[in-house]
């Protein structure tokens, strides 16, 4: 039973899809031409390129994690933490820029193209998520230049999940199964990827008393009742043969 499908933008606002780097979470996010990644915030300061405090308008639209560009640079800086409601935390892109006081402040967005969840009875909850990978050089004669920004990052069994990219509610959580790198028609170069969720955890979870349980899906109700009154009737032809 598909409980999500269809276009993110009808069910999800705007879907975030992150992969675990060993580190911390990593957003499969890019920046696209468009007010829709403008910030109402803007810088509130003259940016050097080193200083990784930096001050803005607001700190409200920001986030952890969160990709963000200052005018028409090209550098993109990571925000790492908000130290208070006008000053945020970034780590540097690899060549950093300046920037003038009042630069508008652009944001990357979800490259989640379309996504599913599908809960089945008796298995884990599956995602299938068809993630935006374009290339910037997709004519290029080196195989490393046409591949697309996101292309190796997600592996078999890589843990992922997908979240609410305005109130970060996470829809789904566990690892990628399977990631096909390939170009379709009519979308152009994406990822394909399937993951199921964490449910085999609840195994090795623990009760109130500290007793732990298992969860087995194969098991048979009815012939299980059968076998425990077999063995209640044979208890109770003992417990007479014994009284005679």
């Amino acid at each position: 039973m598909a409980i999500s499908t269809a276009n993110p933008t009808r069910v999800i606002k705007r879907p975030i899809f992150s992969y675990w780097n060993g580190t911390k979470w990593k957003d499969l996010v890019s920046f696209r031409d468009g007010a829709d990644t403008k910030l109402t915030a803007t810088l509130n300061e003259a940016l050097d390129d080193s200083e990784t405090a930096i001050t803005v308008s607001s700190s409200a639209e920001f986030y952890t994690g969160q990709i963000i560009k200052f005018g028409t640079n090209t550098e993109e800086l990571e925000v790492v933490s908000i130290t208070d409601g006008t000053t945020i935390v970034v780590v540097r892109g690899s060549s950093p820029e300046t920037a003038s006081s009042g630069a508008d402040i652009y944001a990357a967005v979800s490259d989640v193209r379309r996504w599913e969840l599908i809960d089945s009875l008796h298995s884990p909850l599956m995602l299938k998520a068809i993630i935006n990978n374009a290339s910037s050089h997709p004519f290029s004669n080196s195989g490393g230049t046409s591949k697309g920004p996101h292309t190796g990052l997600i592996g078999d069994f890589k843990h992922i999940k997908l979240r609410d990219g305005d109130t970060h509610h996470i829809y789904f959580y566990g690892v990628a199964y399977s990631v096909d790198d390939s170009f379709k028609i009519g979308m152009g170069q994406v990822l394909e990827i399937t993951g199921y969720d964490f449910l085999q955890e609840l195994s090795e979870n623990t009760g109130l008393n500290g007793n732990a349980y298992l969860l087995d899906n194969d098991a048979n109700l009815i012939k299980q009742r059968a076998k425990d009154e077999l063995k209640n009737y044979k208890k109770d032809l003992d417990n007479r043969s014994k009284n005679e």
